[in-house]
């Protein structure tokens, strides 16, 4: 067997996986009740115990809207719950950009685990290592608000319109069924949605309860 063909089926088996992971995109707004508690008690849990067969994308905006405040160019934002979480987006948008996924979902969940999220950015990077003057400085100048312009962008692009939040996306599509059934059981769904696409797998300890209960 040579190398060329050993990394060919490792290739193979690789794009395999990624391809039959479900994908996960949550947006929401970081003040918003039913979006700390979808993060921090059903999304957080959920990745640390199967990232391997889920993709999580967060997009942070809600309901806020962008202006254009002066002929430079400078962005200011209105959100819905005020200035305050104005500052926890643009402190989780940069931290987006600048960690992978199992690194940041940790901080933002801490952050969303508190009734101020803003006030919690600085002890939530140093409890998961994050560079908090980085963090800062990001969300403080143009970088951050560009990142969470585009976020508006994405968030405002939605068909069907989103309505409120969390507006949880699973594989591309929206669904008000998933939806309640993930802020519900977040676990259990992404079982049966991995088990749809590539069927069970003896490996996925997590969904093996599930998988027992689905094929009875």
């Amino acid at each position: 067997m040579t190398l060329l063909f050993v990394l060919f089926v490792c290739m193979q088996l690789f794009f395999s996986t990624e391809a039959s992971k479900v994908n996960v995109t949550v947006y929401y707004s970081s003040h918003c009740w039913y979006s700390r508690m979808f993060i921090s008690n059903q999304l957080l849990p959920t990745y640390e115990e199967m990232s391997d067969i889920m993709n999580v994308t967060l997009i942070p905006y809600g309901k806020a809207k962008v202006y254009i405040q002066d002929k430079a160019g400078n962005l200011e934002f209105e959100c819905r719950f005020g200035n305050n979480e104005c500052k926890a987006m643009l402190m989780q948008s940069c931290a987006l950009n600048m960690y992978n996924m199992s690194t940041v979902l940790p901080f933002i969940a801490c952050m969303e685990k508190s009734t101020a999220p803003q006030k919690e950015s600085q002890s939530c990077a140093e409890k998961t290592n994050l560079d908090i003057s980085t963090l800062k400085s990001c969300s403080t100048g143009k970088q951050g608000k560009q990142y969470l312009k585009q976020n508006g962008l994405k968030t405002n692009a939605l068909q069907p319109n989103l309505d409120y939040v969390p507006w949880i996306l699973f594989n591309g599509v929206y669904s008000r069924p998933m939806q309640l059934e993930a802020r519900e059981d977040l676990k259990l769904l992404i079982c049966k949605l991995y088990n749809e696409t590539s069927g069970p797998k003896d490996d996925i300890v997590a969904c093996q309860t599930t998988y027992e209960i689905l094929n009875r």
